[in-house]
């Protein structure tokens, strides 16, 4: 398993709308296996804990399938 991404703080500082833009984006772009997207979603779940958008966008989407 690869290190992936670094995460910036930029997404803890999204707005919902832009968050769900940019989650939609890596989705068709760059996480294009459901084993990609679940590790990245749980990677910003991880680090962003406390961000009530990065949950709130998270706990909504169906892809997500945190596990």
């Amino acid at each position: 398993m690869g290190a992936g991404c670094a995460l910036s703080e930029v997404w803890a500082s999204l707005p919902v709308r832009n968050l769900e833009r940019e989650l939609a984006f890596c989705e068709t772009a760059l996480l294009k296996s459901d084993h990609n997207r679940q590790r990245f979603y749980n990677r910003l779940k991880q680090k962003f804990a406390d961000i009530t958008a990065v949950n709130r966008v998270l706990d909504d989407r169906p892809s997500a399938g945190l596990a």
